[in-house]
This record gives C-alpha cells, structure tokens and sequence, in this order.
C-alpha cells in the first residue's frame, strides 16, 4: 500500500508540473503580449504593497490523494517570516487577520493532510491547541537569543499529552553553527521527526535533516508576485542595482570600488546604509521593488551569508542575480548554494567582484530580446522551482506518516 501510494503522489506531482510548466508559458506569452511598448516601470497596480503578514487569495491546486480515506491533521505553529513564505509563496495558502492582528489563521488540505497555520505575536506555547497530534513548527536560529527561543519551544513539547509527530523548519544560524539542534531529533532520541534547515549547513543528510530556502522577506512586506503581473518585455533603465547593508572588511565594499573605479555608476543603481535595519517602511520598500523591476541584474554580494533574500526578490521580479559564489565563514558547507544550484538556478555566479566590468561589457551586447528571453527562463525557472520545493516538502512529510500509511 505504501508504495501504491507513494506511486500515485510521484503521477501527481509529475502531472500537475507539465500543468504548470504550460501555465507559465502561456502567462509569459500573455504578459508579452499585454506590455508591447517601453514605458517607466512603476510597481504595477496589481502588486499591492501589504503589511507584513495577511497573505494574497490563492488557490490550492493539488488534489488530494486520500490513504484509506484517511487525513491527517498538521498545526502549523510558524514564529518567523519564513512561516509566510512557506504557506503563502510555497503551498499557495492564505491567511487571515484574527483578534486585530495578534493571529493570522489559514486551512489548507494537500494530499491527505489537512493544514491549519498559525502565525504571529499569539502563538504561544499555552496559547496552541493543547490537544494537538502532529506539529509543524516554524522558528528562528539564527543567533543566540533566537535559539533560546526556539529551545523553549521544543523543551515544551513534552506538555502536549497527544503529540506524536514533530516536523520542525529552522531559520539556521548565518554561520551554519546549527550542531545545537541534533539533540532534539527523534533519530538521536528527541521529538523531532524531520527538520528542514536554511543556509548550507553540513548537519543537512538528505534523510530526516534536509536544506530549505531563504525565500523572500515577508517580514519586510515583500508581496507575493504573480507573473502576469511583470512586464518581461519592455527595456529596464539600470543595467544593474545594489540596494543593501555596507559591512565593514566585506566584499560589498570591494563591489563598490570596482564600480567607483571603472565609472559604472551610470549603469547600477546603487543605494547603501551603514547599518542593518530590520523594518522598511511601504516606501522604502516601494523604492526597493522598482529599482529591481527597473533592473537587468540585482547584484548580490555576501553580507552575513551567501544566500540572502535578495536573490529570491530578483527571481520574483525578473532581475537576474549575479551571486558572489564563495563559501560563507563558519562551518557552512565548501559547496556554497548548493540548493539552487542543484535545482539549476538560471544565475550569473562569480568569485570575485572583478568580474564585473566585464559581466556588463557582455550585457551592452546583447539584444532586447536575448535580454527578455533570459528573464522569461529566470521566472519560469523561478515558479517551477517553488513547485519542486512543495513536492519535497510534501514528500519528506508523507515519510514521516508512512507507518501510518501501512496500517
């Protein structure tokens, strides 16, 4: 029965991506068709700048796939931006406004699973339903007072007296510092069944500890984007941009002396701050999103890792990223971004920042329609790549319940 079941969701999901593949081809040749003419890219009408949290009406278009007529209820209990982008931005889900805001609720059934997504300031460990089964959590480990945090939370687990199944998805420290959390595994004799964890952290086995993307900053407001909604065809103002934190002794000082020393001020947009700043206001965030629409490139330099929310911003707008393709300090795998580029990330990666004049020499020689042709694969690329992220999801979940499965 297991894998008379595992058969049917690996049809599933092949079909429903040739569905999605086709779908995204036919929006780009509508898209194409509805922006013929060159004109100043303002965020367009129909990307709706949000505060951060309630999420856009999206279909779920996966057909459940029932087990012996059976469901399987999760609660997704998310404390972290990457709990929205993973509901709203992966699984198509949405959500809604509860008690002004001290609660974002949302229902979702996938295969055989029935979802209910909790997020935000309310979500407590005495606030959750205290007779739950199966537990997904979303948290932050990125530092010190986060994985204190986070520990707290799984130190609690052992109060849900009916608990049988933890999943568990990590924001992971920017320096892949992650060894803390192998302890709480049930493979180690913790409550953890699966853990999916953000940067290249070598703890990741490919088993029950598997990698998972930064994604966008919904945190910061940053929208879920639709394809129909970018103009692909028309020509961009900037070459090139670069809108972000300067570190001291960083690479991102040295991109800004290659551009200051070879004159490409007038082909980058560039925009800097001497200190990271967690919120944006809709302004600035109005100013970020139309300077990468405007953009060919969204020039990408490590900052505190070498993945960052930038990339996934570029993809979703249809700016290309070009990567720093260096392995982060710490104890981060030797092969940097390995998750995109196993999934074949249509980026331009580089070792150095040196590299850029000539990146750019190579951009003035191509035509407007070598130059549309790359941003429809970028985006293309970039919605086929959220699918794939669902279906491993999907499927490292069905494992977890595959005893379940057999009964």
């Amino acid at each position: 029965m297991s894998r008379m079941i595992k058969r049917i969701l690996q049809i599933t999901f092949i079909f429903y991506l040739i569905a999605t593949v086709y779908t995204v081809y036919v929006l780009l040749l509508a898209t194409d068709e509805k922006h013929t003419s060159h004109q100043d890219q303002q965020v367009p009408a129909k990307i709706q700048l949000k505060e951060p949290r309630p999420g856009p009406d999206i279909s779920n278009h996966h057909a459940p796939v029932k087990a012996k007529n059976r469901t399987y209820p999760i609660e997704i209990w998310s404390k972290v931006g990457l709990g929205s982008y993973t509901w709203e931005h992966i699984l198509n889900g949405k959500l809604e406004s509860r008690l002004d805001g001290i609660w974002y609720y949302g229902e979702l059934q996938v295969h055989n699973f029935e979802f209910r997504m909790r997020d935000g300031d309310g979500v407590q460990p005495d606030k959750v339903p205290q007779d739950v089964e199966n537990v997904f959590l979303i948290l932050n480990g990125r530092a010190p007072d986060k994985v204190q945090y986070t520990r707290y939370w799984l130190d609690h687990l052992g109060s849900y007296p009916h608990l049988k199944r933890v999943v568990l998805m990590l924001i992971g420290n920017e320096q892949c510092q992650n060894d803390w959390v192998l302890p709480y595994m049930r493979s180690r004799g913790g409550p953890v069944d699966m853990l999916f964890v953000v940067y290249d952290t070598l703890i990741v086995n490919g088993d029950d500890i598997m990698q998972w993307p930064l994604g966008v900053a919904t945190y910061r407001g940053f929208p879920l984007i639709e394809i129909n909604q970018l103009n692909l065809r028309s020509p961009r103002q900037y070459r090139c941009n670069f809108l972000g934190t300067m570190y001291p002794n960083s690479s991102r000082e040295v991109l800004l002396k290659v551009i200051n020393d070879n004159n490409l001020q007038k082909y980058c947009y560039l925009k800097t701050r001497q200190r990271w700043e967690p919120d944006e206001s809709k302004a600035s965030l109005q100013t970020y999103i139309n300077v990468v629409l405007q953009s060919d490139l969204t020039l990408s330099p490590v900052g505190m890792n070498a993945e960052c929310y930038r990339i996934y911003e570029a993809c979703a707008l249809g700016s290309v990223p070009v990567v720093e393709d260096v392995t982060t300090k710490g104890d981060c795998s030797p092969s940097p971004l390995r998750l995109l580029k196993k999934l074949e990330a249509p980026f331009i990666f580089i070792k150095d920042w040196s590299e850029l004049p000539g990146i750019l020499d190579a951009e003035m020689k191509m035509s407007i329609e070598e130059i549309v042709d790359r941003r429809r694969r970028l985006v293309a690329w970039y919605e086929t790549f959220k699918y794939k992220m669902k279906d491993i999801l999907m499927r490292k979940i069905g494992e977890v319940f595959e005893e379940d499965v057999r009964r």
